[in-house]
């Protein structure tokens, strides 16, 4: 794909990492001190995980993308300009 390419897809792939670690481990250390605890954080982290749920399909769909750009690439039906 090029070297900015995938330079932006490390990119990418190391900032998602990082802030959804960060968040859920933030949040997780309010449960393990009993703070805040109410009716809305446990629907806060809930969603949190559904939205994390959703969004592995999406990683999958990205990754077949990719393969068929560098495929249709390979075979000479697509020019791609860096």
């Amino acid at each position: 794909m090029g070297i900015y390419g995938d330079f932006c897809e490390t990119i990418n792939w190391f900032l998602s990492k990082i802030s959804g670690t960060f968040y859920l481990f933030s949040s997780m250390r309010s449960l393990v001190k009993n703070e805040h605890i109410t009716n809305w954080f446990v629907w806060v982290m809930a969603l949190y995980i559904l939205m994390g749920v959703c969004w592995i399909p999406v990683v999958f769909l990205q990754i077949k993308m990719q393969k068929m750009a560098e495929q249709a690439q390979a075979e000479g039906k697509v020019a791609i300009k860096v």
